[in-house]
Order: structure tokens, then sequence, then C-alpha cells
């Protein structure tokens, strides 16, 4: 059992089972670092002493590309996604509100 504490970004525990050494392998790096095992089945995470050992291709993993779905949405309802305010035009609206709700001005 491993004496280190990890927690969630909601201050959630998360049960560490141990730590181990790993071979880890990036491109035509590879390493042996440390692995840390956890209860659960949350995202795989990077430590950050793994920055130190293996150089990332930052230009790849922060690189965009043309999404012609999103091309397609953006050019359909350009209007959704235009600066400034827009204003409803539609039929009359009528807002219900509990009675236990309170406002906030």
């Amino acid at each position: 059992m491993s004496d280190m504490k990890l927690k969630t970004h909601t201050g959630q525990v998360i049960g560490v089972m141990g730590k181990c050494q790993g071979s880890v392998q990036y491109g035509d790096q590879q390493k042996s670092l440390p692995l840390v095992v956890v209860n659960g089945s949350g995202p795989t995470l990077l430590e950050r002493d793994w920055l130190k050992e293996v150089q990332l291709n930052w230009h790849t993993i922060f690189s965009m590309s043309e999404n012609k779905a999103i091309l397609h949405l953006l050019k359909k309802h350009g209007e959704v996604f235009s600066e400034g305010l827009g204003t409803y035009t539609g039929g009359h609206v009528k807002i219900l509100r509990s009675s236990s709700a309170s406002s906030l001005l």
C-alpha cells in the first residue's frame, strides 16, 4: 500500500493501491517511469515528473484540424455564433417560477 494521497478537483479522495515502475513509450522514446495504480475507472493521467523525462511534441498535441461537420454547422447556423446579443423573434413566451425560488437581483 502507498502513503501517497490523491484527490480529484472536487476534493474527493482517490484510493491509491500502490506504485510501481513501468515501461513507457512515446514515439521513439522509451523510459522506465513510476506508475501510480488507483481504485476506479477514471482517465489515465500523466505525472508531472514525467515531463522531465519524456519530450512531448506539443505542436501535435495542441494542433487543430478542420472538422467538416463543425464547419457545416457553423455555416448553417452562423447567426448563433455571431458576436453580440441576439433577439428572440418567435411567439410569446411564459416563464414559470417556483414560489420557493429567490431572485438573484
